[in-house]
């Protein structure tokens, strides 16, 4: 996560799915397979702005350089 590239606040209910992700990146690194999952995007279950919630959000696993 790039936290300078992050709004001032996270929401908390999207930590979960980026943690699923590291977990298959770190996975498919010790198997000796490209990094990126099939799947490498994942939202959050917000309920949204109109009910009170952060609204919906999408994140997206890069594999990149420092």
């Amino acid at each position: 996560m790039l936290a300078h590239k992050c709004p001032k606040k996270i929401c908390p209910y999207i930590l979960p799915a980026m943690s699923r992700l590291m977990w298959i990146i770190q996975e498919r690194i010790y198997e000796q397979l490209d990094p990126l999952p099939v799947f490498h995007r994942a939202h959050c279950q917000d309920v949204g702005i109109d009910c009170g919630g952060w609204g919906k959000i999408l994140i997206e696993a890069r594999i990149g350089n420092r």
